[in-house]
């Protein structure tokens, strides 16, 4: 195929599909897709453990605290019975946002990669560097703003009593 005789459109269309532009199309790094696929349940269980026990705790007040059932909440939640559709469309949507973190990590994952890799007469830029801290603390912020988001929906969840 001669690239001659595509249009601009067609060519940016091909750049796309090669470069993996549309984040529906990017592929996860094999390292990744690896750990996925090829773990059993039970060392996943492990390893979210492990992973979880291994992580510093950090000082933030309400961002930072677990949303624990509390005795008020918990008298609230047996005396209603609650409707399984609700709880069961929240715990999708708490796994959609932990995606959506997962996605995040990827992209400071893959710039950081590409960082280390890069040829040895061109070392990383600290543009880059910030680049990637940026992205790390954006993905913070959001993973914190997640977990409030969800503790909320929970207690409203309770609170509707169904």
């Amino acid at each position: 195929m001669s690239f001659q005789s595509l249009s601009n459109e067609e060519l940016g269309q091909l750049v796309c599909q090669q470069l993996a532009i549309n984040e529906d199309e990017a592929e996860l790094p094999n390292e990744i897709l690896m750990d996925l696929e090829d773990t059993t349940k039970y060392s996943k269980t492990k390893n979210i453990k492990k992973f979880e026990s291994n992580l510093p705790s950090y000082g933030g007040g309400k961002w930072t605290k677990s949303g624990a059932l509390n005795k008020i909440l918990y008298s609230k939640v047996k005396k209603y019975k609650l409707d399984r559709l609700s709880v069961v469309l929240q715990k999708y949507k708490g796994g959609d946002k932990l995606r959506a973190t997962g996605q995040a990590a990827i992209e400071a994952y893959k710039e950081l990669y590409k960082c280390l890799h890069q040829e040895v007469n061109e070392p990383p830029t600290a543009e880059e560097f910030k680049r990637i801290l940026e992205r790390l603390r954006r993905l913070a912020v959001y993973a914190f703003t997640t977990g409030k988001h969800i503790n909320n929906d929970a207690k409203n969840i309770c609170n509707k009593g169904r």
